[in-house]
């Protein structure tokens, strides 16, 4: 039987990267409300210094982990987008995951690229904080787990505490049932 591919965006599900960029950006000049000067921080941040001061969400990494350990009928991959123009974010994303999941695969997405395009979402799960890359997600026959980026939701309750919780969401449950798992 064929494992379904159960993917994890990086930014504002793993890695706190979103919030700590507006904090950051705010620090040093930048207007993280105005779109283009958010772009011009993002085109000059260092995300060799970003990452380690985002911080790990809600102990995803461990999380992750048990999933991999406990449930072999997930493939488990990150799939991130990332600024082409900016030389250090995709090199950063990579390194930081081979330390801290060496055995897991990096997808990296050009920012505008698709996730949905860039891999086959048909049968497969995405666990994603933005609405736009979970309804395309959807759209194109996959399954997505819409985790809240949200500064007022309680983070321990918004991410996937417990597998088999996981497992009862809608798409999810429907996807395994097919599966037979």
């Amino acid at each position: 039987m064929a494992k379904i591919k159960l993917y994890f965006d990086c930014d504002g599900v793993i890695l706190d990267t979103i919030y700590r960029s507006a904090m950051m950006a705010r620090a040093i000049g930048y207007n993280p409300e105005d779109s283009d000067d958010f772009h011009n921080f993002f085109l000059a941040v260092d995300w060799n210094m970003l990452i380690p001061k985002a911080g790990i969400l809600n102990d995803s990494l461990s999380k992750i982990r048990k999933i991999i350990r406990e449930r072999p009928e997930y493939d488990v991959a990150i799939l991130t987008k990332y600024n082409p123009e900016n030389p250090t974010e995709e090199f950063a994303k990579r390194y930081f995951f081979s330390l801290f999941l060496p055995d897991v695969e990096v997808i990296m997405v050009p920012f505008q690229g698709h996730k949905h395009e860039t891999v086959n979402p048909v049968g497969n799960i995405l666990v994603e904080d933005s609405i736009s890359n979970a309804n395309d997600w959807d759209r194109a026959g996959g399954v997505a787990v819409r985790f809240l980026l949200d500064q007022e939701v309680d983070y321990e309750n918004n991410i996937i505490d417990d597998i088999n919780d996981f497992e009862q969401t809608k798409g999810v449950k429907r996807l395994l049932k097919t599966r037979n798992i």
